[in-house]
């Protein structure tokens, strides 16, 4: 497309099927994610435990962290939503970054700012006018989240390797939870 139309990069990206271009926003949001969970890793924060300024959000009726029930953690409250989370009733978040996101007082905002991104540009970018359906609003994701309520490895039928069987909620990737099994 660009070679007959060297300047219409929204029509390149409109010959692209719809569910691979809002895997670019998805890539995006979950790049942002992982550096605020890798930052939080490395300062020694808890990954179980809430501290003030996270935003948890609460189990939902499947049992499974519910996105749309979430609370900032304050001094206040900070032990009895540690309780709800070692009842695996609350799980410690962090942003999906979308034109919907404010900034909390956590670690989030260090570390955009420690990327060189500005806030501003980067929720207008989430909302692109010639591309409505690219549009994402954001949210949060639990930052933990069990391989439950079974994880089981048994070799497959032809003794050649293994099959693992386990059920993981929307956002979570397979691959990330199998990376962490062989390390051991």
């Amino acid at each position: 497309h660009l070679v007959k139309q060297p300047e219409d990069y929204i029509g390149a990206f409109r010959v692209l099927p719809k569910n691979l271009l809002r895997m670019f926003t998805h890539a995006y949001q979950s790049f942002i994610f992982n550096k605020i969970l890798s930052k939080r890793i490395k300062d020694g924060m808890p990954l179980n435990q809430a501290i003030v300024g996270d935003v948890v959000c609460f189990r939902g009726g499947d049992g499974l962290p519910d996105a749309s029930r979430t609370q900032e953690v304050t001094q206040v409250d900070i032990d009895g939503i540690n309780n709800l989370i070692r009842k695996k009733r609350a799980w410690v978040t962090h942003s999906l970054i979308g034109h919907g996101y404010e900034p909390g007082d956590g670690i989030e905002g260090v570390v955009l700012s420690d990327l060189g991104i500005d806030l501003p540009l980067l929720t207008r970018g989430f909302e692109v006018a010639e591309m409505p359906e690219l549009a994402s609003k954001g949210g949060c994701r639990a930052v933990v989240i069990g391989a439950g309520p079974v994880f089981d490895v048994s070799a497959d039928d032809a003794c050649v390797g293994v099959t693992a069987e386990f059920f993981l909620p929307k956002g979570c990737y397979a691959t990330v939870l199998l990376r962490e099994y062989m390390k051991e």
